[in-house]
């Protein structure tokens, strides 16, 4: 009897060991699976370094182009009085495995009152918002933080491709620090950087 005791308590034990053991790695397993990792950046740094790699689409030609802001430089869109979201900039991005992407940017906006900007992914509208109270000027002393607009925005997404576009009607816009993120994560049909099939 007292032997029986004794192998009990030495199976629970043992039971309880392999479950911290078990539930340690699934965690170690979970983090790893899904790292955030930056997969593109631009409109950062020194005008001459920049790189400009987006597409222009317009219904009107008017001017756009990098210009710098004081220690920022923003890839700037005039406005346009002629045709309501008549400027589209779009990029197109081959990603690796992944669940999410996030896209982050600073907006700024100039003659911008009661004005939509529009970011989609793969033709999906994922942010929607009408802006007021802007400057008229992109670069000028009348330009504050609260002009300057932290756009976070983080999807769904499991599409190799991914097509972020963004647009706004009639006022005059531009983008800085843009970064694209992916959370990386390896799921069963999915190839991983390696290109192994998993």
């Amino acid at each position: 009897m007292e032997q029986k005791s004794l192998n009990l308590k030495k199976h629970i034990r043992q039971t309880q060991k392999n479950w911290i053991i078990t539930v340690t790695v699934l965690f170690l397993l979970f983090q790893r699976s899904q790292t955030s990792i930056l997969v593109y950046e631009n409109f950062f740094g020194d005008l001459t370094n920049m790189k400009f790699d987006w597409e222009i689409f317009q219904n009107d030609q008017h001017s756009y182009g990098l210009t710098q802001c004081g220690t920022q430089n923003i890839f700037q869109i005039q406005q346009c009085s002629v045709y309501k979201y008549n400027t589209v900039i779009a990029k197109s991005f081959q990603l690796g495995c992944h669940n999410h992407i996030k896209i982050q940017f600073l907006f700024w906006r100039f003659y911008f009152d009661n004005k939509d900007f529009i970011v989609e992914v793969d033709n999906e509208i994922v942010h929607s918002k009408i802006y007021s109270n802007s400057p008229t000027q992109l670069c000028s002393s009348s330009v504050n933080n609260s002009d300057i607009i932290q756009i976070s925005i983080t999807v769904y997404h499991v599409n190799p491709k991914a097509v972020i576009q963004m647009k706004s009607d009639w006022g005059g816009w531009g983008i800085s620090n843009f970064q694209l993120f992916i959370d990386e994560t390896l799921y069963e049909g999915c190839f991983s950087q390696t290109q192994k099939f998993i």
